[in-house]
């Protein structure tokens, strides 16, 4: 007599955790699949950006502008005691190099540069030259003022999320900024997207415009020589 033998299967279910991170990923893909097949989609991404696009202020690929910085007191110069203040920073940019200064309340001024990708500082206090690789550094740590490249300085925390309404500063119509956790107001002129001012606290930065450079300014033979030594070290 012929007997067939039966052997049990055992299902051996996944530990609680697991199953959990299972259930969420399955979830999620679904919802972003069924998200990406609705109609319109794509469409309201395209306009989320296309707004950021239109609030954000983008250097162009030539400038050269001033910003002068105040207090609820006056010029900043005016403090006497403290740390030195912020009185002014000036920046000129063509596609290949950028340069900026920045001038303290205690005389002193420091120099940066932009080129191939580097950042080289002085600061008054120091003797040497700093230089910085930009891929390294983090995007908008410093809101802009060590890629005055490619962002105007006081500028690295706008964002859409942050507008409030269109207002008028001096005269001018400006899409008008605030982030009030972190103290800050920028305003953005209406019509040529270019910054007007922004405030940092109780200090005030308000922007102008100079005719922009047709030729790359002069990099100083110091700061040349620390890039090349730079550049070769890293492209080894």
């Amino acid at each position: 007599m012929n007997r067939t033998l039966k052997i049990p299967i055992r299902t051996v279910a996944p530990p609680p955790a697991v199953a959990l991170v299972l259930r969420l990923t399955l979830t999620l893909a679904l919802f972003w699949a069924l998200a990406a097949a609705m109609p319109g989609w794509n469409t309201a991404h395209a306009q989320t950006q296309a707004e950021a696009d239109r609030l954000r202020p983008t250097p162009p690929e030539r400038m050269h502008f001033k910003i002068t910085a105040t207090t609820t007191a006056g010029p900043a110069e005016a403090a006497p005691s403290g740390p030195p203040r912020l009185l002014e920073i000036e920046v000129q940019k063509t596609p290949a190099v950028a340069r900026m200064t920045q001038r303290w309340s205690n005389g002193k001024v420091s120099e940066s540069w932009i080129a191939d990708g580097y950042l080289l500082t002085t600061y008054p206090a120091l003797p040497d030259i700093y230089v910085t690789s930009l891929s390294l550094r983090a995007v908008g740590s410093d809101d802009g003022i060590s890629d005055f490249h490619s962002m105007y300085p006081g500028f690295g925390w706008v964002e859409p999320r942050f507008f409030t309404a269109v207002v008028t500063l001096n005269g001018r119509k400006c899409n008008h900024f605030a982030n009030k956790e972190a103290d800050r107001e920028a305003w953005v002129d209406a019509e040529t997207r270019l910054p007007v001012a922004y405030t940092k606290g109780k200090t005030k930065f308000s922007y102008e415009f100079l005719p922009a450079p047709q030729q790359d300014p002069t990099m100083p033979a110091a700061f040349r020589t620390e890039l090349q030594i730079y550049k070769k070290a890293d492209a080894r």
